[in-house]
């Protein structure tokens, strides 16, 4: 299973988290889809339990939802990481519209 935009994504989410930029990992996002105080303080907070620059992640899920609304129909495509540091694994979730952004990043600890 390979997805290269997801990857990237990822990569780049967990590079901002760990240097603490709340504005590179909001530049992903599509726009509306979060704000930029909300960001800031998630941010803020992820930092403090991402520390890490050296880490493998493998893709485990792909997925794929359509909605339905009044400008037409979006797609999203749905990711699943395991990231592992050492002995240590984590999970990422990341959701993103196709030459749009990211619209969801989720990690689990």
């Amino acid at each position: 299973m390979e997805d290269p935009v997801a990857d990237e994504y990822l990569v780049e989410m967990l590079d901002a988290i760990r240097e603490n930029d709340a504005d590179a990992a909001y530049d992903f996002f599509v726009e509306g889809y979060v704000e930029r105080d909300d960001m800031e303080k998630t941010v803020d907070t992820l930092s403090t339990l991402w520390t890490y620059d050296e880490y493998d992640y493998k893709l485990v899920y792909k997925g794929i939802k359509s909605t339905v609304g009044t400008h037409g129909t979006v797609t999203y495509n749905e990711r699943k990481y395991t990231v592992t540091v050492d002995d240590d694994s984590y999970t990422v979730t990341l959701s993103y519209i196709d030459d749009e952004g990211l619209v969801g990043f989720h990690m689990q600890f």
